[in-house]
């Protein structure tokens, strides 16, 4: 406990102790754990393997030299625990140690997947086989995870492709504390082999999987987290009339946090197929419907939800889209008065606190390694976060450009606009102008 609480110290939220501070101990300090472990009449000690998985944490890729020593003593400690789980906080722990081995080694080697896969599929297939209900979440977080340090165009193989059709069957589905690492899962899946996905006939599948998700409002975040994976992975096969229409029937009784969902998945559908796209689509359902969910939902949402720095880079390239490409907003009084709102709360979050949208800050956030008995999610396999729009680093001054090139083609026509929409909020005007600035522009 003592170790583990000394590697946990942190001085100005930063880790005290670093990989080349234990490096000389890393033989001392693993031999005499794994002796503890290997000695099942001391039983499970959930103590010991936090100590495991926090030394492994620090020890990094410093760790690669032994990784097989350690594979082996994870996975033979994994093979007699699956036998009868007791301990679920020894398990949770040995399942991070597995994930931050993972995690550490294939960061750095990704060519060593294939040896994970070796030590791993064994035991992780007799564990889905034996239906080890304690278990398969885990599983299918370190298959996820594997899977996405698995270099592109290598295939999936058959141990991988047999495993998706096994996780697209509905009765892969019924268990509650499946469905979010089934979620991730199936992400890895179509971000890595979209094109397997497609011959293997799994595509209408993980849509009727999705369909499933989002009618129970408990799976609405997993079914808008795999929707996301889909319209950014398989763009050519997305139905997105019935997406929408699908959505929509959710959304009449719909609650505050689904409206937020809904909205975060109209910014990247229109960053991904425009804004025409958009207004096609909804309006080939109901004349009009596109400006009404604009008004109705997502311009709310921005008023009083707030946003991660990804999410507000999604939204601003996405109300940049609306405002700088849909010339049909300036057309009238009433769409005008929209096309100022929208500009406006591009403003804001461009200016707010959270909004970077450079996207530069790979500190690692805080975090709590914890066992759940509904579902646990393992830190070290977790999915970093991704940037859905590489393409344009500075939604910001991608946004400014837009607006200037907007005012050149409309001169004159701009301005009153904003001036009357900014009008409730002099801090907008002020944030735009030092945008302008910024960019070495100014409006027509």
């Amino acid at each position: 406990m003592a170790i583990e609480k000394i590697f946990s110290m942190k001085i100005e939220k930063k880790p005290k102790f670093l990989s080349t501070d234990i490096r000389p101990f890393l033989e001392a300090l693993f031999t005499p754990l794994f002796e503890i472990i290997k000695n099942q009449k001391l039983n499970e000690n959930e103590y010991v393997m936090k100590c495991v998985m926090r030394s492994l944490s620090v020890a990094d890729e410093d760790i690669i030299p032994a990784t097989q020593a350690v594979i082996e003593q994870l996975t033979m400690t994994l093979g007699w625990v699956a036998k009868n789980p007791r301990n679920p906080h020894f398990n949770h722990y040995l399942f991070e140690s597995l994930a931050s081995l993972v995690q550490s080694v294939c960061r750095k080697q990704p060519e060593a997947v294939s040896s994970f896969e070796t030590f791993l599929f064994p035991p992780f297939q007799l564990i889905l086989q034996q239906d080890v209900s304690e278990f398969t979440p885990y599983v299918f977080q370190v298959f996820a995870q594997l899977l996405e340090f698995r270099q592109k165009g290598t295939g999936l193989g058959d141990a991988y492709s047999s495993l998706l059709i096994a996780c697209v069957t509905p009765a892969a589905w019924e268990r509650k504390g499946n469905i979010p690492a089934l979620t991730r899962l199936l992400r890895a899946y179509l971000q890595q082999a979209p094109v397997e996905v497609l011959k293997l006939d799994c595509f209408m599948k993980i849509m009727g999987v999705w369909q499933k998700l989002i009618s129970s409002k408990s799976n609405e975040r997993s079914a808008f987290e795999l929707l996301t994976s889909i319209i950014c992975s398989i763009p050519e096969n997305v139905p997105h009339r019935e997406i929408f229409r699908i959505i929509l029937t959710r959304l009449g009784k719909s609650t505050d946090r689904f409206k937020r969902l809904t909205s975060t998945f109209f910014a990247v559908f229109i960053g991904k197929f425009g804004a025409q796209m958009f207004f096609d689509e909804l309006n080939a359902l109901q004349a009009g419907l596109g400006l009404t969910l604009v008004v109705q939902v997502w311009l709310p949402c921005l008023k009083k939800q707030s946003f991660t720095r990804y999410e507000a880079k999604n939204q601003v390239i996405a109300l940049t889209k609306l405002c700088c490409e849909t010339t049909a907003l300036l057309s009238d009084e009433n769409t005008r008065k929209l096309w100022g709102e929208i500009i406006a709360a591009i403003v804001s979050l461009s200016t707010s606190r959270e909004a970077n949208h450079r996207m530069n800050d790979d500190s690692p956030a805080e975090f709590e390694i914890s066992y759940d008995s509904a579902y646990s999610v393992l830190h070290f396999s977790r999915k970093p976060i991704e940037d859905l729009f590489p393409d344009i680093p500075d939604a910001t001054e991608s946004f400014v450009r837009a607006l200037h090139s907007l005012s050149a083609r409309q001169p004159g026509v701009l301005q009153p606009i904003i001036h009357q929409s900014f009008s409730i909020d002099p801090k907008l005007m002020i944030g735009l102008e030092q945008l302008l600035r910024k960019a070495n522009l100014a409006l027509v």
